[in-house]
């Protein structure tokens, strides 16, 4: 499957110079302000140049979002930044098809902003290399390739669009993209309202279509249906069934079964808890995730209890995706293990500085002998606190 295994940012916010490995499961803690939410967003700024290299007003605008370059990045006098990744996969090409092979095959692109938000142009050089030694470097906008020039042309289109557009485009289906999961809490919005059946299998950032990719998953793919429901069962001991009526005008309802009762619930009337773990259980156990799936603080609203089943789904789901989450839970952190926890600190400078919970000079092994992992974050030993 397709990883990023190498980040890179500089000059982002808080974050000077961020050279970073990445992992399937990485979950962020750190203090407010420590620069977690800033790696979110500078994954989503990649998302958007990547995904829509032909779309110079998209990019713009979600920087526009962001504040404008003069507000993200550094409070230094840097008036550029820069963002790449690195990503490889298990599909190599055969004629013009993607077969799974034992190789790893890695690309990499960096990009360089200018102070009016445009992409200066993709510095590199990006490669494709496979374990076999077989190696194609190439630079957007010209060619620098150790192949001729047709296996060129054809490794970077087809590795280009087999990842890049279709992993981080949303287009031309919207369940090829990172999600930040965030919704808003007043009881009018739509994931608590009936919702229109649309062909979707992936839930949006603000649940909008959550019943209808309830309900086509159900559908289609009853067996992944089980698996939320199996879920669902294991963290709410009352829970039963979701029953999904259609209503008028091609419709979709929710209904939650709870057997201690003779009625169930509406989505209307479910806890924002309830909610919550309906919609990460959603996304975590669906066949359709993303390459990358970004999640700021899941923990919101849990109990918990539930944040032990929530990091089991975490740790599942790394099989189909990788996981970026940032978080301020110690039940979270309690129940995973050092090296699938990135510790954000500040440095002397004020600037974001990041290492996994195993690097060698925490030397957590004998903490752990006797403390869990949140009790040695807490103790302040793990680093991520506020001071």
């Amino acid at each position: 499957m397709n990883r990023i295994t190498r980040l890179k940012i500089e000059n982002f916010r808080r974050i000077k110079s961020l050279d970073l490995e990445m992992r399937p499961l990485g979950v962020m803690i750190g203090a407010n302000g420590s620069g977690k939410s800033s790696i979110l967003d500078a994954l989503s700024v990649m998302e958007m140049e990547v995904g829509y290299p032909s779309d110079s007003n998209g990019i713009k605008t979600l920087i526009s979002k962001l504040g404008g370059v003069s507000s993200i990045t550094t409070l230094d006098g840097s008036d550029t930044m820069t963002i790449g990744v690195e990503v490889s996969t298990d599909l190599d090409i055969e004629g013009n098809n993607f077969i799974e092979t034992d190789d790893t095959i890695k690309h990499y692109c960096e990009i360089l902003f200018l102070n009016d938000g445009s992409p200066a142009g993709r510095l590199g050089p990006s490669y494709y290399r496979s374990k076999r030694g077989q190696e194609v470097i190439f630079e957007f906008g010209r060619k620098h390739h150790t192949a001729s020039s047709g296996d060129f042309d054809k490794l970077r289109k087809a590795f280009f669009n087999a990842f890049f557009v279709n992993s981080f485009n949303p287009q031309p289906t919207k369940r090829f993209r990172s999600l930040n999961l965030e919704y808003p809490k007043p009881r009018q919005v739509p994931i608590r309202q009936p919702q229109q059946i649309v062909p979707e299998l992936f839930p949006t950032q603000d649940g909008d279509n959550l019943l209808s990719v309830l309900y086509n998953l159900r559908e289609q793919e009853p067996g992944a249906f089980e698996e939320i429901i199996d879920t669902l069962r294991i963290a709410f001991p009352g829970f039963e069934s979701l029953s999904l009526p259609t209503v008028a005008a091609g419709m979709v309802t929710l209904i939650w079964n709870d057997k201690n009762f003779q009625r169930g619930l509406y989505q209307n009337q479910l806890s924002e808890g309830m909610l919550r773990m309906l919609w990460l259980t959603s996304i975590l156990r669906n066949p359709h995730v993303p390459p990358l799936t970004m999640i700021d603080e899941p923990e919101v609203s849990l109990h918990p209890e539930l944040l032990m089943i929530l990091a089991g789904c975490m740790k599942k789901a790394t099989a189909k995706t990788q996981l970026l989450v940032a978080t301020h839970s110690t039940s979270l952190i309690r129940n995973l293990n050092p090296g699938e926890v990135l510790v954000l600190d500040v440095d002397e400078d004020g600037m974001t500085a990041a290492r996994w919970g195993d690097d060698d000079e925490l030397n957590l092994e004998s903490w752990l002998e006797d403390y869990s992992l949140d009790d040695v974050w807490h103790m302040g030993v793990l680093g991520g606190r506020a001071s």
